[in-house]
């Protein structure tokens, strides 16, 4: 019976360890989800893309159709009227069309992008927000724990010093401990309080309920294969990219566009027994309109060209510098849980205090030593999962 009890509590133990990490990434991702369907500026931004992705898909087609009629009376009854009709259309070079439409898609495009980023610096926002959020219910649990700990202590010490058993210092120094205890914590609700609000406004008041509290486990990709991962999916890289790519396009219209345009139409006279009607045929030469334009683009696309690389090279080394930091700070992690673990707990400290092995002033300058030390352990462990969260932000 002992052993099946066992076993129970075992396999009770391993379902927390596999679902609790799956519920507190669920709850994230419910989180994001939220903003994304109801942040107020991300609809915004929706709306502003789609605006202008027709605006550039306007102005396509050839330019509108010219109708002229004119009406001349003679001076004497002898000579009639004169009756003149004009239809004319002016028709760009066929390579002008070409490429004012290839221009259109790449404006569209960097407009896409360009919404992709403001969507993921969004979501970004939201997880660093809850991670904030995550580290101070951590430190809001721990203290509270930490508080009652000390109210005890505190009660418990009066109570001594009015039997004689406890002095006056000791009964201060407990007091103060408390104060400053209980200060932290209510400036901790308060922070948890904002950061609520917060998020309440990123999710456009549809704040889903919050229960876990926990931050997302990731696995950390090789440098290599994190920095492909993030040239070919980062949005504000891709909308550099495609800017380059509209400046490309540009330059090819700019120099189409120094071809002739074609003007066809039809053209009829008619007087009093005479018709004359036929077509009519002209070019459009561009000799001035055009001048420097062709320069012009070419300076541009040059310049974001450059750009394109610049911020190529930025990413590379944001993610050297970023990639070094989360390591870092996981090692950190990992020395501090260890060291913690090596601690005495807070159980054998007061239990110490209890059996009178150590005094009240030695209790409280252990308990300011472990709670400095899990802070920093809390800060840390805060740290690394805000830093693998700016890195691996391009799968939001």
């Amino acid at each position: 019976m002992n052993k099946i009890s066992a076993m129970k509590i075992l396999l009770l133990f391993t379902m927390v360890l596999v679902f609790c990490p799956a519920m507190a990434q669920n709850e994230l991702l419910q989180l994001l989800q939220a903003a994304e369907e109801a942040n107020p500026n991300l609809e915004a931004g929706r709306k502003l893309k789609e605006a202008q992705q027709w605006e550039y898909r306007t102005g396509l087609t050839p330019s509108d159709p010219e109708i002229e009629f004119g009406f001349m009376p003679g001076n004497s009854d002898e000579l009639g009227d004169k009756k003149i009709f004009s239809a004319t259309q002016s028709l760009d070079f066929p390579s002008v069309y070409h490429y004012r439409n290839k221009l259109a898609n790449s404006r569209s495009n960097k407009s896409e992008m360009d919404y992709r980023d403001f969507r993921q610096q969004l979501l970004l926002e939201t997880q660093l927000t809850y991670y904030e959020l995550v580290y101070q219910k951590k430190r809001d649990r721990y203290l509270t724990d930490r508080v009652q700990n000390t109210v005890k202590l505190h009660e418990s010490l009066n109570q001594k010093m009015e039997r004689g058993e406890a002095t006056i210092l000791e009964v201060n120094k407990a007091r103060i401990q408390r104060i400053e205890l209980e200060n932290q914590l209510t400036l901790i609700k308060a922070n948890e309080q904002q950061l609520v609000e917060k998020l309440t406004w990123l999710c456009g008041d549809s704040l889903p309920v919050l229960r876990q509290f926990s931050y997302r486990e990731e696995i950390l990709p090789g440098r290599d294969s994190l920095f492909s991962d993030i040239i070919r999916s980062r949005p504000d890289l891709l909308s550099a990219k495609a800017r380059k790519n509209v400046a490309e396009e540009a330059r090819k219209l700019a120099g189409a566009r120094g071809l002739p345009k074609l003007i066809v139409g039809y053209e009829s006279e008619t007087v009093p027994g005479e018709q004359y009607g036929g077509p009519k045929v002209g070019i459009s030469i561009p000799l001035w309109s055009n001048k420097n334009n062709v320069k012009r683009a070419k300076a541009q696309q040059e310049w974001a060209a450059v750009q394109y690389a610049g911020k190529v090279k930025q990413a590379g080394f944001e993610l050297e510098h970023t990639y070094s930091q989360v390591e870092s700070l996981q090692k950190s992690v990992k020395n501090y849980r260890k060291g913690l673990e090596e601690m005495s707990s807070m159980q054998l400290l007061n239990k110490s205090l209890q059996l009178g092995q150590i005094s009240i002033i030695n209790y409280v300058t252990e308990m300011n030593y472990y709670i400095g030390a899990y802070e920093n352990f809390l800060s840390a462990e805060h740290d690394y999962y805000r830093a693998l969260a700016v890195l691996m932000r391009y799968r939001l």
